[in-house]
Parts: structure tokens; sequence; C-alpha cells
């Protein structure tokens, strides 16, 4: 029995929430994990992996978020840290011209990703 489900209903939850079950695929097999990550916005991710570790990186991946100290790896969260960082900055009392001055290659990276991502 899957504790990942009850009733037909994903059991995970609480926002934030990882949670997997290991199991023997007749098809491949071999063991696989099953597993759900319920993100911080309510979207719920699901699927399956070779291992514990692979399952929390695509979670991490696909929701864009830290999950179980696994960060994503993804260019667009690398971005998303990015922006973030630099409207910190702002938001602390440095000037945009200041901020500027201080990685003048941020904002060009951050517009040529988004056109390259197409954001």
């Amino acid at each position: 029995m899957s504790k990942l489900t009850k009733d037909g209903v994903s059991a995970t939850t609480e926002y934030g929430m990882f949670q997997h079950d290991e199991f023997w695929s007749k098809v491949l097999r071999r063991m696989r994990v099953q597993w759900d990550y319920r993100a911080k916005d309510g979207t719920l991710y699901s699927g399956t992996a070779e291992t514990v570790e692979q399952a929390k990186q695509i979670a991490a991946n696909r929701s864009l978020e830290i999950v179980d100290d696994v960060v994503p790896t993804t260019r667009k969260f690398l971005l998303k840290a990015a922006e973030e960082m630099y409207d910190a900055l702002v938001n602390l009392g440095f000037g945009v011209d200041t901020v500027n001055e201080m990685k003048p290659e941020w904002r060009a990276a951050i517009s040529a990703a988004k056109d390259e991502e197409g954001v």
C-alpha cells in the first residue's frame, strides 16, 4: 500500500512536503522510486526516478524550490536567484547605478538568458 495516496488522492498535502515510496518495477526489473512534492504555491509534482536523491533533484528542478537541501540546477532557477539578489540590493538602498557598477554583467546576463529562454 502506497503512503503517497489515500483513496486515490495524493496524501502529500502540506506545502513544501516531499514523500517517496520504493517499488519493484516488473517492466524495468529493478527498484524504482515513486515521489510526490507539494510546492509552496500548492502545485503537486510527481514522478518516478532511480534513486531518492535523483527524485529530489527532479522535484527541485521542476518546482524551482529547494527540496530537502537539494538545490535546483536549472538555468531558470539560477536566473530567478540572480534577479532576486539584484532586486534585494536595490531594495536595501543601493541605487540601481551602484548595483550595476558592482556587477555590470548581471543585467546583461539576465536579459540574454531571458531572450534565450523566451521568458
